[in-house]
């Protein structure tokens, strides 16, 4: 079904991306806002523009992807460096992109989010390849289980009921 669909992309983000796994929930909104905005397999309309009558007009971009965003005037010299490196993990409001600083990232682990229009986005170099840390690919990881804190565990049998949809054998959801 569409979970499954779901938690398939947005591992494969992460994976891409050489994310953290504590991205995990920017990762799905991502994924779910760039899945709204293409049109599905034989669909010539998008689920945007059946709902709202129209096409979305803004760009896309690809989780954990580079971007260079202009920095507010009061947060750098007068000579100094007017943009910023980061990592789009996300969407803000008003088409802006949601740019994690990476430097700040990089050199001490915080986290800086800014919401800007003032990005140019490379899709094809992703920032968190170049650290090491562990990404998704070393980490034993379920977005579900993420999401319950770790109460369901990846060893449960799964069967698929005749609606189509799957459930635990153990718990039924």
């Amino acid at each position: 079904g569409f979970h499954a669909l779901l938690e398939t992309m947005t591992i494969s983000a992460l994976v891409l991306a050489n994310a953290p796994a504590a991205w995990w929930s920017y990762a799905v909104r991502h994924v779910l806002f760039n899945y709204g905005r293409r049109p599905l397999p034989g669909e010539t309309v998008t689920p945007f523009a059946e709902f709202f009558g129209e096409e979305w007009g803004g760009e896309l971009f690809v989780f954990g992807a580079e971007a260079w965003y202009l920095v507010a005037r009061s947060e750098h010299e007068k000579f100094g460096a007017r943009t910023r490196r980061g990592i789009v993990v996300g969407y803000g409001q008003l088409d802006t992109a949601l740019v994690l600083d990476f430097d700040a990232w990089r050199d001490d682990g915080s986290i800086r989010l800014t919401a800007t229009r003032d990005v140019r986005v490379n899709n094809a170099i992703f920032p968190w390849r170049e650290l090491s840390h562990p990404g998704i690919e070393e980490t034993s990881f379920s977005l579900y289980e993420a999401y319950v804190g770790g109460a369901i565990t990846q060893d449960r049998d799964y069967r698929t009921r005749a609606d189509g949809q799957v459930e635990c054998t153990t718990c039924r959801k």
